[in-house]
């Protein structure tokens, strides 16, 4: 089972190597296996970019 930490990088280098997404504007915490997104997306296109590959990579 993969740590919190090990989540947290999984999914920020999720979000860089997408490039559809600005990575900057978005924090990404952990707690439990759970992963809240936070931040300023440019659209609605970019959040529901970050939040699918988010997921995908937790």
């Amino acid at each position: 089972m993969k740590s919190d930490m090990q989540r947290k990088n999984d999914v920020e280098q999720e979000l860089e190597w997408h490039p559809s997404i600005n990575a900057a504007g978005v924090g990404v915490e952990v707690h439990d296996r759970i992963v809240p997104l936070a931040g300023h997306m440019g659209s609605s296109a970019e959040k529901l970019a970050a939040s699918r590959h988010s997921a995908s990579r937790a």
